[in-house]
């Protein structure tokens, strides 16, 4: 059986509604993989995990009685029914100087907002409520939350604004806003769902491809990750018939979209059996209609070099690069297992975590060059008398991971 390009599309079809992490949606998404897969001839293993998860029931903002179009950030705290009001401060770097005078204000921000920023905010404010601007023009805001991670360190209410919006705020200088949070936090249960494929000459090595089935929350998540779920269940039946010397190992990742939770969880749960996967492949926003595939590569240059001439010998167009990446296979290589990320940039990629990220703008053609470069790239390893590159993560990668696990996610000591 070879790749197929329709098949993927079937699959879209199947599962393009919601499937936020520890949702009704999420669990439909899950079972369906899991009867395609048995239906192949698997036997898939649900693995459940608890997750902290919410459901945004209002968010707004108020100015001399006209209101104003937000999106609440999952996680963060809520607002009694009357909301919050305050003064409107607007600051475009989170200084110290400029944090003094926010305090007990509400503050407009237009930059990134990473642990350390997010501890100087508690510190030295806080403010009354966060309006987080979306920097690009012609963008609505994105669906996000912060880690529940953070909470240690304090909580208070945050939206996110459009940058049209944000600018009317900014020019009609208004003496007072009121911001509404009202969020539903609950425990629920997300899972990971595995197949294992198992070698015939050297069964204990194995090369793990995983890709999470979750959407953000208020969308479809089409491209991020709707395509590379849809990509995962192709290859799992194209690989199905086929023997290898290797096994093949095949993961759908749950509540990706909240931290990395079920990758975590993964590589803390099977721990003792990492040091039989070799490799671990990623993928991670696929399928928009314009586009140009890349690789971020957590390992050495060997790696680089080998998909490099392999993309090149298949006629296929791809930028490489050895980086991190905020996707599952950075909490693999955490702990020491080198990864390859595929994922598909530019056109509606634009669109990810919004609720215009829409089957719509997927296509048949999109996969067909990734299709035919997995294929024959997880065939050569899989078969390979030797795997072509060390089993290591050079020290650049790991102080990249270890800044992205502590800063980002709040999560200490994960990187080994």
């Amino acid at each position: 059986m070879s790749f197929s390009s329709k098949n993927v599309m079937r699959y879209l079809h199947e599962l393009a509604f919601e499937r936020f992490a520890g949702t009704k949606g999420e669990d439909l998404a899950a079972r369906k993989i899991s009867e395609l897969l048995s239906d192949m001839g698997y036997k898939v293993v649900n693995e459940p995990f608890s997750v902290t998860t919410y459901d945004i029931l209002k968010a707004e903002i108020i100015v001399s009685g006209k209101h104003i179009s937000c999106v609440g950030v999952g996680l963060s705290k809520s607002t009694d029914d009357e909301g919050i009001e305050g003064e409107l401060y607007f600051a475009d770097a989170l200084t110290s100087s400029k944090l003094r005078k926010c305090k007990d204000k509400v503050l407009l921000y237009s930059g990134s907002l990473y642990l350390e920023d997010y501890k100087k905010l508690m510190k030295f404010g806080p403010p009354k409520a966060l309006i987080r601007v979306e920097n690009t023009p012609g963008k609505e805001p994105i669906r996000t939350n912060i880690p529940r991670e953070w909470w240690k360190y304090g909580n208070l209410p945050i939206v996110r604004i459009s940058y049209e919006n944000a600018l009317l705020l900014l020019k009609a200088k208004p003496k007072k806003v009121k911001v509404i949070l009202k969020q539903r936090i609950y425990n629920s249960v997300s899972k990971n769902i595995v197949i294992i494929k198992e070698g015939t000459t050297f069964p204990d090595e194995e090369i793990l491809i995983g890709a999470h089935y979750d959407s953000e929350k208020g969308t479809i998540g089409a491209c991020d990750n709707l395509g590379g779920t849809a990509l995962l269940i192709e290859l799992a039946r194209v690989f199905h018939e086929k023997d290898f010397k290797r096994s093949l190992r095949i993961v759908f990742f749950g509540a990706e979209e909240l931290g990395l939770i079920g990758s975590r969880v993964y590589v803390e749960r099977h721990k003792n059996e990492l040091s039989r996967i070799k490799l671990m492949v990623n993928l991670d926003v696929h399928g928009q209609a314009f586009g140009s595939l890349s690789c971020i590569i957590m390992g050495n240059n060997d790696m680089k070099q080998y998909i490099d001439f392999l993309a090149k010998e298949l006629g296929v167009q791809l930028n490489t690069v050895c980086s991190i990446v905020s996707s599952d296979s950075a909490s693999f290589s955490a702990k020491g297992v080198p990864s390859f990320s595929f994922l598909r940039t530019g056109g509606a990629a634009f669109l990810a975590h919004t609720s215009r990220d829409s089957i719509e703008y997927l296509t048949e053609e999109s996969f067909e060059s990734i299709g035919k470069l997995l294929e024959e790239f997880l065939r050569r390893l899989l078969n390979a008398e030797e795997i072509p590159f060390k089993r290591e993560i050079p020290q650049g990668i790991k102080e990249k991971l270890k800044k992205f696990f502590n800063n980002r996610l709040g999560v200490e000591k994960f990187v080994e």
